[in-house]
């Protein structure tokens, strides 16, 4: 009876299926392709958590058909993308806690958004959100935290005097116009990564060499990547049935992907510049921030040198964009290899911006 209920549905589901498969091995692609030669192509990036999703539904439909060829394409489709699948979602819930040496450290990264979430800066609000933001970390008090939109506006108190008064137990801070590190650390330099693919960028790139101890010293960096500017035309856009048959609002989705083609093309100058100075470090190097991009784009895979600590520790949807387009991921925690990644936490309860904060541990047994 089952067989007979569903029988009609097999033909379209199947060349449903492939045309799934294929666009998730194309979308697979767009890591490899620079976007200065494939702009569009590297959107097709953004789908994959829905793309998954339905190659996962397809896998245990044509499981329950019993069609086996179908359901191995699907799931071999599924197993390619292993390392994006578990860039996506964490599937460490069963996985055993690594033994922690004596050496470890904590490290949380967050985009503040400058202490605002929506409309136009506001004092009071501004400082509440601060005030939040500094209530955060001090009840988590990693060892060492990167910020980026980490800012104030001069009119209302100078920056980091006002985050050095509430952060204390952090002792040395480095920062510029919009990134800071802070340690509990000692930090015996630090410097500015330059790139010049634009020149009127407002976001950057620091770093801060922190001495752990004797004989170890940790290159830390704050990293903040060209913006796709479309956070206001998300937040605005209203994606219900009857909103999605008007005309302005599909031009609004074109300009939202227009917009992240041409930030991509940047990003991916961007990354060239700081991989190479990431290379250059004569220390191990963690690497912090908000790369505008997904795990499944060129800029992040020229980063593949280093390891995700989402995807070594990670646990569940590893969105970190606290916005209207869902599932995204932006914000990462890359390590060099040589550590062991102890724990990864996205801290989706705290809400004070449009990104969630990223927590990690990661323990070492390396000497300098």
């Amino acid at each position: 009876m089952t067989k007979k209920k569903f029988k009609w549905y097999e033909q379209p589901f199947r060349w449903a299926n492939i045309v799934l498969i294929f666009l998730t091995l194309l979308s697979y692609l767009t890591s490899f392709i620079n976007p200065t030669f494939a702009g569009w192509l590297s959107i097709l990036g953004l789908t994959y958590p829905i793309l998954l999703f339905f190659n996962i539904a397809f896998f245990l439909f044509w499981v329950y058909r019993k069609k086996a060829t179908l359901a191995f394409s699907t799931f071999l489709c599924i197993l390619i993308g292993w390392n994006y699948l578990t860039a996506t979602i964490g599937v460490h819930y069963f996985s055993s806690t690594p033994q922690i040496s004596e050496q470890k450290l904590s490290i949380v990264t967050y985009n503040t958004r400058n202490f605002r979430i929506t409309g136009q800066y506001d004092k009071d609000k501004q400082l509440e959100k601060l005030n939040e933001t500094l209530e955060f970390i001090t009840d988590k008090q990693p060892d060492v935290f990167c910020g980026q939109e980490f800012n104030i506006s001069s009119r209302n108190a100078p920056f980091p005097n006002a985050i050095r008064e509430k952060l204390s137990y952090f002792p040395h801070i480095v920062s510029n116009k919009s990134l800071m590190i802070s340690s509990k650390y000692p930090i015996i330099n630090n410097g500015e990564v330059t790139t010049q693919a634009n020149p009127k960028q407002s976001n950057g790139n620091i770093f801060a060499d922190i001495q752990i101890n004797n004989d170890f010293i940790l290159r830390v960096y704050s990293v903040h990547l060209e913006s796709n500017k479309v956070t206001d035309d998300t937040e605005n856009m209203e994606l219900d049935t009857e909103n999605l048959q008007t005309k302005s609002t599909w031009r609004t989705i074109y300009n939202i992907l227009k917009s992240i083609k041409n930030n991509q093309k940047l990003r991916a100058t961007q990354i060239k510049a700081i991989a190479e100075h990431i290379k250059g470090s004569p220390y191990p190097v963690i690497v912090c921030g908000d790369f505008n991009d997904t795990p499944l784009s060129y800029t992040v895979r020229q980063t593949n040198f280093l390891q995700d600590n989402f995807a070594k520790k990670g646990r569940g949807f590893a969105s970190t964009y606290n916005g209207n387009i869902p599932f995204l991921r932006i914000d990462y925690i890359l390590s060099d290899r040589r550590f062991k990644v102890i724990e990864t936490d996205i801290m989706k309860e705290y809400k004070a911006s449009d990104h969630f904060p990223m927590q990690s541990t990661v323990s070492w047994e390396f000497k300098e």
